[in-house]
């Protein structure tokens, strides 16, 4: 099969950004802790706040999370490139249900108790499985599981006539004009109170299933979706920042805290548009560090949380500055979770499954 959609050649920008999404994760999980937001989600919180740094965190919150649904479609695109459909579930599978087993029973639990410790609400604590920070990958197995045998049709011969139909989309602009017309829609009709609530009701979820189906669309458009992104990368990211100075004077302006969900969905594909097209164009050869982090950045992710809320257990009472207590808390986390990473849980062949490792990457 002559196809350039279905090529061998391994992306390195989606891993290089898949790698960048997630470790972009520890430093807002960190401000979580200096925000208002805190105590609502049981979070440890510093005494002095900075507000400042509320901006900051809104400008990576519309697309963050739903750039890694994704990527996870795009990652099952050409995981089917080599395996078949059934091995390409069994796989997914053992990088996922390990980590949510792991998420449900042992880090989400742990979060709860500590938090409920730092608020002295221990008395209200009791044992609960939640996936907490790892919800996510809920929505990524209930997607792989119901969209792979779907996705193996598309990339076999039997689907070349839509995988061409998809291409000359990409080339003509259908494909893009109609994921902003569903995103939007869908941020009309599901009209969530706070759109970047993504782990609570239904939005996520729909909004999950339309970037997972993304991703697929994304990668079976091969060379003509690269070119489409990496030719408008700039005039995408230009309507992402107008859209997002719009927002931001909305909320500053008005009683109503968020622009209408239309215009922030839009938003969302929009910059998600935008970094695909930037990271295509300036992240596709290999380089040391993202041949290391593939691997590592997800156990990584997995260890950042719980070592925070015990390092914050510890460091926020100290009469330090905020922004002292912000720069060792970032550097702290980063600092442990790869220490215990590289000489625990790489070390360690039983962790494996526990924190979605494959020995073969």
């Amino acid at each position: 099969m002559n196809d350039s959609a279905l090529s061998t050649e391994r992306r390195h920008e989606i891993d290089a950004l898949r790698v960048l999404v997630l470790l972009l994760l520890i430093p807002f999980h960190s401000l979580i802790g200096f925000s208002p937001f805190a105590k609502p989600f049981l979070t440890p919180q510093n005494d002095e706040l900075l507000v400042w740094a509320l901006p900051l965190m809104s400008l990576t919150a519309t697309w963050r999370i739903p750039i890694l649904f994704v990527v996870s479609g795009m990652a099952v695109w050409f995981s089917l490139r080599r395996l078949s459909a059934n091995q390409v579930l069994l796989h997914r599978l053992k990088r996922i249900t390990g980590p949510l087993v792991l998420g449900w029973f042992v880090m989400g639990p742990f979060l709860l108790y500590t938090g409920s410790s730092f608020f002295s609400q221990l008395d209200q604590y009791q044992y609960e499985p939640t996936a907490h920070y790892l919800w996510f990958l809920n929505n990524i197995l209930v997607y792989i599981i119901s969209l792979t045998h779907l996705a193996a049709y598309v990339a076999s011969d039997s689907g070349q006539a839509l995988r061409q139909r998809l291409a000359n989309g990409w080339r003509r602009g259908y494909v893009p004009l109609l994921a902003l017309v569903l995103f939007a829609i869908e941020g009309w009709i599901i009209n969530p109170s706070m759109y970047t609530i993504y782990f609570v009701g239904i939005h996520g979820w729909i909004l999950g299933l339309l970037c997972f189906v993304l991703g697929l669309c994304c990668a079976a458009g091969g060379a003509d979706f690269r070119h489409f992104v990496v030719r408008f990368r700039y005039v995408m990211l230009a309507l992402a920042s107008a859209l997002g100075l719009a927002i931001g004077i909305h909320f500053t302006l008005n009683d109503e805290p968020m622009m209408p969900n239309v215009f922030i969905g839009m938003h969302c594909l929009i910059t998600m548009g935008a970094v695909l097209g930037l990271a295509t164009a300036h992240l596709s050869k290999p380089t040391p560090f993202f041949h290391y982090a593939r691997s590592a950045v997800f156990p990584v992710y997995i260890l950042h949380y719980p070592i925070q809320f015990i390092l914050s257990y510890f460091l926020f009472p100290l009469a330090l500055p905020a922004v002292l207590k912000l720069i060792l808390l970032v550097s702290g986390v980063f600092f442990l979770s790869v220490a215990i990473y590289e000489f625990v849980v790489r070390r360690v062949p039983v962790l494996d499954t526990l924190f979605g490792l494959t020995r073969k990457e």
